[in-house]
């Protein structure tokens, strides 16, 4: 489980309805696991196909898997947030350290407890960079930070699907979300879940991605064994 000691950040991240996603140890994808799933993804129906069957992702799916919020106000993580500050006025703001480089390196924010926030909006949105905010995403961290709850369930799956759809035509090279897809799939397909592997219940409120650490912790040491699909687990 991630870890933190500062007092106020886990107040925020608690009144922010995140702190359950924060705890959620960080975890790798199966990238021949995700593949498959890709080839499965039907881009004109948004859904999997798998054994004949449709499989449908929900915003209810994203809220037991993760617990992120599933009510508040809605949210896009596609292009611009209207109404923002610029990079450069974020910068003055919000950094100890001034640069010119692109975007906002979070680990340089002033206030722990924002940059708290932004690392885990970079995560929610799916950024293969999560050390770097975009003017964006530092205005929804600010937003957050400020005591505005969002919608988190949609606007993840809306940008999973988005994804998913890039990665099926070949326009995608680098996938966000790949834990919580093969973690999905795990969940709503048993037969997917090798025979070898025993996979704990779980606490009752638990986000169900923790129940899948062993098979993706990024840090073997945070799970029981790190599952290896060989490619004879796919035909």
């Amino acid at each position: 489980m991630a870890t933190i000691n500062h007092q106020p950040s886990i107040d925020a991240l608690k009144a922010c309805v995140l702190y359950k996603y924060w705890a959620i140890p960080s975890m790798r994808a199966q990238v021949d696991f995700l593949q498959w799933l890709v080839d499965k993804w039907n881009v004109q129906d948004q859904c999997f196909y798998i054994g004949g069957q449709q499989l449908e992702m929900e915003p209810e799916v994203i809220y037991f898997l993760t617990g992120l919020p599933n009510r508040g106000e809605h949210l896009t993580l596609f292009g611009t947030r209207p109404g923002g500050q610029s990079v450069d006025s974020l910068r003055l703001e919000w950094r100890n350290v001034q640069t010119r480089d692109k975007g906002i390196d979070i680990k340089t924010i002033s206030r722990p407890e924002l940059m708290v926030i932004a690392f885990t909006v970079t995560r929610l949105c799916g950024s293969t960079t999560l050390h770097v905010a975009t003017g964006s995403q530092m205005q929804m961290a600010m937003d957050y930070f400020q005591g505005t709850v969002f919608n988190w369930c949609e606007a993840v799956l809306a940008n999973i699907k988005g994804q998913l759809t890039k990665a099926k035509k070949g326009q995608l090279n680098t996938f966000g979300y790949g834990a919580l897809v093969v973690s999905f799939s795990l969940e709503r397909v048993p037969m997917l879940i090798p025979q070898h592997l025993t996979v704990e219940v779980g606490l009752p409120r638990e986000p169900k991605l923790m129940r899948w650490v062993a098979v993706m912790a990024r840090h073997p040491e945070e799970g029981i064994e790190v599952v290896r699909f060989t490619p004879e687990y796919f035909h």
